[in-house]
């Protein structure tokens, strides 16, 4: 009998693999909206608990992603990571659904006309409504609190789990399809293998730029002024950004597609390998570029991230904002 059901169970969820994650809230959402109508229009105590019990049961289905278990195949450190975020979800959830409760029994108490106890019962659901936001802001202090080779450790096993996706490089053509490859150790929180690259060799004093389009037809330009600083400019921008050379510590192209937005975009990369200026690339020119980064003195180098097929972009998460991050618009 196990065996059967376990088959009709893998079966189902093969077909519709998001059916054992939706039903639950789904038949939550159901089961509240029936009790609301069966109370609606009784007005005696258990009518009054019976029609306010939909406030707990639609607080627990909007939650419900924060009772499942992580997901199979994570690694071990995104299931901490997961787990924790989850713990402090559900004390979120749990007071809100007490707040919920207490409503339930503040009908009660009104039906059997208890002042004292009304007032009890309202002020607990409004505190619990009120603190609820508290674990969920509490959440990124605690995960602060973890020593910072671990925080980089799980940052690296996510940006690696997401350059794993199956389909990831199945639409990037050959050309531009880099070898296999992840090195956790470099970057913000590791890199991949790149298209191409260039080392820093000795900066030369000449200044050189590399002109090109945004996709308006707008002339924009990347510059090494071969002395301090390099300059990005745009037509129509308000200013022109200069970043003292110092602070540059490489120049990247990222190429990332997904389904809501596509990236294709020049980065001026700090010590961290965080972003401290970005444009998009339009038609400025790899192999340019890559001649800029060399008379000025900075490595380089051309990544290609193929299809994001879910909401989670890699770039992002590669190349994060640096504090004092700007962006060229166009």
């Amino acid at each position: 009998m196990g065996d059967v059901w376990a088959r009709g169970r893998a079966s189902m969820e093969q077909r519709y693999p998001k059916l054992p994650r939706r039903l639950p809230p789904t038949l939550l959402t159901v089961l509240g909206a029936v009790a609301l109508a069966w109370g609606a229009g009784r007005e005696t105590p258990a009518g009054v608990v019976v029609g306010m019990s939909f406030l707990p049961l639609w607080v627990l289905a909007a939650g419900w992603r924060v009772w499942r278990a992580p997901e199979d195949g994570l690694p071990q450190l995104m299931c901490w990571r997961s787990r924790q975020r989850r713990v402090f979800g559900r004390l979120a959830v749990s007071m809100l659904m007490g707040a919920g409760v207490c409503m339930m029994l503040l009908g009660y108490a009104y039906e059997k006309d208890w002042p004292g106890v009304q007032h009890t019962w309202a002020q607990t659901a409004f505190w619990l409504a009120v603190l609820s936001p508290v674990p969920v802001l509490l959440d990124p202090l605690v995960w602060r609190a973890w020593t910072r080779p671990f925080r980089g450790a799980v940052r690296s096993a996510r940006a690696l789990m997401l350059l794993q996706e199956p389909n990831r490089f199945s639409k990037v053509s050959s050309r531009r399809r880099p070898e296999w490859g992840f090195d956790p150790d470099r970057g913000f929180c590791g890199r991949p293998v790149p298209v191409s690259h260039g080392e820093a060799p000795q900066r030369l004093s000449r200044p050189r730029t590399c002109w090109g389009k945004r996709r308006d037809g707008t002339p924009v330009a990347l510059s090494w002024d071969g002395g301090a600083a390099l300059v990005i400019g745009a037509e129509g921008a308000p200013t022109t950004v200069s970043i003292p050379i110092d602070e540059v510590a490489e120049l990247v192209c990222v190429s990332e597609s997904g389904p809501r937005q596509s990236i294709d975009e020049v980065l001026v990369l700090d010590r961290t390998g965080r972003r401290l200026a970005s444009l998009r690339r339009g038609t400025l020119g790899i192999t340019d570029l890559s001649r800029l980064a060399a008379d000025a003195g900075v490595p380089f180098a051309d990544y290609e991230l193929g299809y994001a097929e879910g909401a989670s972009i890699l770039t992002w998460r590669l190349f994060p904002r640096a504090k004092n991050h700007q962006r060229i618009a166009g």
